[in-house]
């Protein structure tokens, strides 16, 4: 979705140049803003140059962290 995309994009590095931390912020900043839905896994982790299981790893704790 172009949220994803957009928001990836005003983040102002380079995906393949983030560290675990700019992807864990990006994560944060696109749950707040609701953007899960079928296919937006792959997407972010496409996007953020991760896999998918790393993007639920990344998930999961960014919910961990708010409970």
């Amino acid at each position: 979705s172009n949220l994803i995309h957009s928001t990836i994009l005003g983040y102002g590095i380079p995906s393949d140049a983030m560290h675990t931390a700019d992807k864990l912020e990006i994560l944060r900043s696109l749950e707040a803003q609701a953007y899960s839905n079928q296919g937006s896994i792959g997407q972010v982790a496409r996007e953020l140059h991760i896999s998918e299981p790393t993007v639920y790893r990344y998930l999961r704790r960014i919910r961990s962290e708010a409970t």
